[in-house]
């Protein structure tokens, strides 16, 4: 029965990594599942209680969250040995591991620094600063998909095709191929995004630590797991063993959170319910339930908390950091908010940065690959934040996908007919570069490329003749078509008349 536990295990694992890839795939090439994307990020109550916290909204992206809380103050940590995909792959690595290497670098009053950490983010989110999606697992994971291996994929793809084209004799079936393919995942969308290499390199960072131990990430650092270790303190649910163990400690060896100390104890938050602790006992004396079935003294078995007074003392005291350095941090984050070209529905900027946590869904969604992750443009805590750069590509008129896959708010969900009459900026007309206005040659193209109806662009007439383009803002939504279209560079969108609610 405990072999079939360990199985079934793997296979939850399996398909939950699975459904995890593929939703973040039907998102990122317009196949659908634009609700599936928002709910796997607000099923994390991680960032759904730290942007709730820091933006002061609490909304219905709460109901998923609390609902896997409570689920957790049942059954315990099940997310992070079932469901994690980061843990899945960690496990995946971990085995690899074992056959090269035992030795494990991981000491036990490592544990506490995930609890510093968690305590640190919910101060600055206390305090107006959103920074949760700098260390949870979902949000890295989503980075990685959406923004570094998808676009990578692509590029990989089409370079394959054109190489076996010139190689081979039957250019034409492998043309016939690619365009199948390409029509079914629309992988002809040549994607690029800033940062996407440093995406790669922290998901294998995060990944990396397992050459230290297994799990040494979800033991150490994780705050998501630390979070759910508190949530699940006193679940019902918990490993239970008989007063007849023979003390052989294969448990405390095996398991790969080092939730069972070598007294037999269980720090029951560091249990994610992995089930090695069945699979390796000797004598079948441990068992996982929600009644002792020997009526063992549970004070001599179990130790509920993976957090004691000490780590807690030096948690709190350590966390005290934090305040020094939020003055300035909150200070410098006010400045060049201006200058940035945010996406149709976003929000309020100062409550844009805090409800924004980095997923990268409305990037990946974007039809002209014109979202970009931001750096510096918006302020220290603007990082990665979604902004339109109309030199790579502009706002597709008829397109309203980045408020689909939201999961925070911080896109409004709009329909298109709204989405069309939402501005987010203002197109204006440098005459020291735009050609007709300097008399040297006619150019309409800016004109022709406006999608709005009726055209938000006019057109005036000089005395010598010269047909120059005008700017109705009364119409234009800033959408970035005639900036991308323009071929000297003589159009520039301004984000200060955008509509921000």
């Amino acid at each position: 029965m405990n072999g079939k536990i360990i199985k079934l295990r793997r296979y939850s694992q399996f398909i939950f990594f699975v459904v995890f890839f593929f939703i973040l795939l039907r998102a990122a090439f317009s196949l659908g599942g634009g609700w599936s994307a928002r709910f796997i990020f607000a099923l994390n109550p991680l960032t759904s209680i730290g942007v709730s916290i820091a933006s002061r909204t609490f909304t219905a992206i709460l109901i998923p969250a609390i609902i896997l809380l409570v689920l957790t103050a049942i059954f315990g940590r099940f997310f992070c040995g079932w469901i994690c995909p980061v843990g899945s792959v960690k496990d995946i690595l971990g085995i690899a591991r074992k056959e090269i290497s035992s030795k494990e670098l991981y000491r036990p009053f490592l544990r506490f620094l995930k609890y510093l950490l968690l305590l640190i983010l919910f101060i600055y989110a206390l305090m107006g600063l959103q920074h949760f999606w700098v260390f949870d697992p979902l949000t890295i994971s989503g980075r990685f998909f959406s923004l570094s291996l998808f676009p990578a994929s692509v590029r990989g793809f089409n370079a394959a095709f054109g190489l076996l084209s010139e190689l081979s004799n039957n250019a034409g079936f492998l043309a016939q191929i690619q365009q199948t393919v390409e029509s079914f995942l629309q992988f002809g969308r040549q994607r690029s995004y800033a940062f996407s290499s440093l995406f790669f390199y922290i998901w294998i960072a995060v990944l990396g630590m397992v050459l230290f131990s297994r799990r040494f990430w979800c033991r150490t650092l994780c705050p998501l797991g630390a979070l759910l270790a508190l949530a699940g303190r006193f679940a019902p649910f918990k490993k239970w063993s008989a007063e007849i163990c023979s003390d052989c400690q294969d448990c405390a060896r095996e398991c790969r959170m080092k939730a069972i100390s070598r007294l037999g104890r269980q720090r029951k938050t560091e249990c994610i319910l992995c089930g090695d602790c069945l699979y390796r006992c000797r004598g079948g004396n441990t068992t996982f339930g929600f009644k002792d079935p020997a009526s063992a003294d549970e004070k001599t078995q179990q130790r509920s908390s993976g957090l004691n007074r000490r780590d807690f003392i030096k948690t709190t005291a350590a966390a005290g950091i934090a305040l020094l350095s939020w003055g300035k941090i909150r200070a410098s984050s006010n400045n060049n908010t201006a200058g940035v070209i945010r996406p149709p529905g976003a929000v309020r900027e100062e409550v844009f940065k805090k409800k924004c946590i980095r997923c990268g869904n409305c990037m990946s969604v974007c039809k002209t690959n014109g979202l970009q992750p931001a750096l510096h443009e918006s302020g220290p805590d603007g990082i990665w934040t979604p902004r339109l750069e109309p030199e790579i590509g502009y706002c597709e008129y008829s397109c309203n996908e980045c408020g689909r896959v939201c999961p925070v708010g911080a896109i409004e969900k709009l329909d298109i007919d709204t989405k069309q009459r939402r501005r987010i900026g203002t197109a204006e007309i440098n005459r020291s570069r735009c050609q007709p206005w300097q008399e040297i040659r006619n150019c309409l193209l800016c004109m022709e490329a406006c999608p709005v109806p009726g055209n938000a662009l006019r057109v005036s007439v000089s005395d010598s003749g010269f047909r120059r383009p005008l700017v109705d803002e009364e119409s234009c939504i800033g959408c970035g078509r005639c900036q991308n279209t323009c071929p000297f560079d003589a159009i520039d969108i301004n984000p200060k008349t955008a509509d921000r609610k």
